[in-house]
């Protein structure tokens, strides 16, 4: 990093002078009574380079765990089978874990401060208690992230996973919210994350019987990357199971990418899957009101709901009469909130959840890494008041164009697990897949560890 200031000049006059009659001193006297003029240079900014030498990294969580899997352990979440990652670094290292092998700790990529990064994971979970399809965005490490999603009503469980990469220790604070507002006790706060290691904790453990939920996890000493899991049964059956990627800092508008809900598990839905979608919506610090709206490939969009928002308070909302060929759910607020929407994805005798998470404006101008799941549909919306032409850019040097109404948008088949997306508009983008169950995850924006301030000095 280079470092360079730029002093201040300051010009001004005095007068003096030595008193030799009356009239010469108060001419003096009068003199130095006047404003002195002073010319101050105009600030220039300095253009400072703020990438640190190192290198800069996402992390996956790790396979999925099930709690009370070992029976001799009931509160101990054991992690299942083995996640696939897509990722394109090479550079990786692994998080030791509480339980399970080296195969299914989560996992560290790297690379260098100027370029791209991106990772994802997926994992099919088959067996008698845990059943379904879940994917997710690695995230890269912050010290304050929100999760929405999940249950701890009966047949319900709801798990987070903190995975600290640093060489430090992390302290991690889960503030839970609920219908009735913030709940937690002792197991919520406080919690260690030792350097290089991963912990799940139960949600289940620190508050029951809860239908909707947000967790905000705050840490300190480390920033952290965190991670929900849910999974649900009914009479001992399973029917669905999802991780759920952190999102960043409440906004008034969300744009939640994907959204459908699934009755033939070959990705038509009809007008019955209206009545197995729901929003979850929070605002954390203010009460005000939210408009649900969808949005179509065409531009054009259908208000769906009003949601009255307290406080605190974690509200849910069905989404009655959802167009079949929506593409992407648009939560405009006066105040500040954080959500997702849970779809159900019912077919070929199978049943899986489908948690869809706000996506972040992909950076205008810019090329995005995204990394694919095989049998994956890429979603893309058009924020801007124009058209927008968006080029996909395969690992083998295809290109692909497409062209996104105003307010509109598509869904296209990546070009291959790890491509590039190129817009001159902000766009958002999410991947989805619903075959063999159902899983869903935003795309990430194009971030390297090296960006540029400008500083003002004076």
């Amino acid at each position: 990093m280079t470092k360079d200031t730029q002093s201040m000049r300051r010009f001004g006059r005095a007068a003096t002078g030595v008193a030799v009659t009356v009239v010469a001193g108060a001419a003096v006297l009068a003199l130095q009574t006047l404003p002195t003029p002073e010319v101050i240079a105009k600030p220039q900014g300095v253009v400072v380079d703020t990438a640190s030498a190192a290198n800069h990294s996402v992390v996956c969580s790790g396979s999925f765990a099930e709690l009370g899997a070992d029976p001799a352990q009931p509160n101990l979440a054991v992690p299942q089978g083995r996640q696939s990652v897509v990722a394109n670094s090479e550079q990786t290292r692994s998080l030791a874990r509480e339980a399970g092998g080296e195969e299914q700790a989560g996992a560290v990529y790297t690379a260098g401060a100027t370029a791209q990064l991106t990772a994802a994971a997926t994992q099919q979970l088959n067996s008698e208690t845990v059943s379904g399809l879940t994917a997710y965005a690695c995230q890269e490490p912050s010290s304050d992230q929100w999760l929405v999603g999940g249950k701890t009503t009966t047949g319900n469980v709801t798990t987070v996973t903190v995975s600290n990469p640093a060489a430090q220790a992390a302290t991690v604070t889960l503030e839970v919210y609920g219908s009735t507002g913030i709940v937690g006790n002792q197991t919520s706060s406080g919690i260690v994350v030792p350097a290089g290691q991963s912990r799940t904790i139960a949600v289940n453990g620190i508050v029951t019987d809860e239908e909707q939920l947000a967790v905000r996890v705050k840490a300190t000493g480390a920033a952290v990357v965190a991670t929900l899991g849910t999974y649900a049964q009914i009479d001992i059956r399973a029917v669905g199971a999802d991780t759920v990627a952190s999102q960043g800092t409440p906004q008034q508008r969300l744009v939640i990418p994907g959204v459908k809900a699934v009755l033939d598990g070959q990705g038509d839905s009809d007008a019955g899957a209206t009545e197995l979608q729901e929003l979850v919506l929070l605002a954390p610090s203010e009460a005000g009101q939210a408009t649900v709206r969808a949005i179509r490939p065409d531009g054009t969009a259908q208000e769906i709901a009003n949601v009255d928002l307290i406080a605190g308070i974690v509200t849910k909302t069905p989404l009655a009469n959802w167009p079949d060929d929506a593409i992407a759910a648009e939560i405009s607020a006066d105040v500040a909130v954080v959500g997702a929407v849970e779809s159900s994805v019912l077919g070929n005798g199978k049943a899986d959840m489908v948690w869809y998470s706000p996506a972040e404006e992909l950076l205008r101008g810019d090329e995005t890494a995204v990394a694919g799941i095989s049998g994956g549909e890429l979603v893309l919306v058009n924020s801007g008041e124009s058209q927008a032409s968006v080029k996909l850019l395969g690992a083998d040097g295809s290109e692909t164009e497409l062209t996104l109404p105003a307010g509109g948008g598509t869904v296209a088949k990546p070009p291959s697990s790890i491509f590039t997306i190129h817009s001159p508009a902000g766009v958002y983008a999410g991947v989805r897949i619903l075959a063999d169950g159902g899983a869903a995850y935003p795309v990430p924006p194009a971030k390297t560890n090296s960006e540029n301030l400008t500083v003002y000095t004076q």
